[in-house]
């Protein structure tokens, strides 16, 4: 069961990522910098978060853990200002498409230092997730932006920090991984957006606080599904991302969709799904084995 809700999780994840990253593109366009929009959400999301964490008592991070909640912060916040900067200059679909990359090199990484294994089930899931991805993303590598190189970085911070998520999981809550990055965000965007500062528009408010929400579901989406199941589970059904990302850019930016990305999405959803169900099926069948030979 719990590979399933974890896998449940990360659609509910690829799904409001996307629709935020819509959100801050309309803002940016309206004028409003992204360390303004990051600096805001980030406030909005401590606001909300740190109460709990006070309730909880969690809100003492063990000194043995600094290093990685550092480390994360900084790779996440390079990541991600990267990728909100090129918003405009880019198709949501391509985007999305170079920044699969991220899920490849989580993968490896994963087996390399988490000591999980690469089966041929969830390899298949894996080669079957890349293979969708690039049906969906063909058409738009016709004329390519210079700005998507800026992607590929942005991919490479993101993987490394979701390998430092997936170790910090096992042990602290998702509440807390995620209220301290925001908190750490804070210092890092008000030097730029204080300055540069614009005052938002009731109407910009209301967005703000929007993409505040999407931003804290799809974290503690993400956190929630990396405790459920394992990275080579997970990074198939991460893919559908690419065709959420597609069908928002259609229907907010008029950006070009076609029978390519649906059946780039249904490649993307067999996948996940043969990925998820087989490695269910497998541990279940390991159990009852285990089972009787005790018995």
């Amino acid at each position: 069961m719990n590979i399933l809700t974890g896998a449940l999780f990360m659609v509910i994840f690829c799904l409001t990522l996307p629709a935020a990253d819509v959100i801050v593109r309309i803002l940016n366009e309206a004028g409003m910098n992204v360390f303004q929009i990051t600096f805001i959400r980030s406030f909005g999301i401590v606001i909300i978060l740190f109460p709990l964490l006070i309730y909880k008592k969690e809100v003492y991070i063990k000194k043995k853990y600094w290093l990685l909640y550092a480390m994360r912060s900084l790779f996440l916040f390079t990541a991600i200002l990267i990728w909100l900067s090129i918003l405009q200059y880019v198709h949501l679909s391509d985007l999305y498409a170079v920044g699969f990359t991220a899920p490849l090199f989580t993968t490896a990484l994963g087996v390399l230092f988490l000591k999980e294994k690469m089966t041929w089930v969830k390899l298949v899931g894996l080669i079957g997730g890349l293979t969708g991805a690039m049906i969906v993303i063909r058409p738009g590598f016709r004329d390519v932006s210079p700005y998507i190189w800026f992607a590929l970085i942005s991919a490479i911070g993101w993987s490394v920090a979701m390998v430092i998520t997936k170790f910090l999981s096992a042990t602290q809550s998702q509440i807390k991984l995620t209220g301290f990055l925001s908190l750490s965000f804070i210092p890092l965007t008000m030097f730029v957006a204080i300055p540069n500062w614009i005052t938002p528009t009731f109407d910009q408010w209301k967005l703000l606080a929007l993409v505040t929400f999407f931003t804290i579901v799809s974290n503690l989406a993400l956190v929630e599904s990396f405790k459920r199941a394992p990275l080579t589970v997970l990074t198939p059904i991460e893919f559908m991302t690419l065709l959420f990302s597609a069908i928002l850019g259609w229907v907010f930016f008029k950006e070009n969709l076609d029978m390519t990305s649906v059946v780039g999405g249904l490649t993307i959803f067999v996948s996940a799904s043969f990925s998820t169900l087989m490695t269910k099926n497998k541990k279940r069948r390991k159990n009852t084995l285990t089972t009787d030979v005790i018995q």
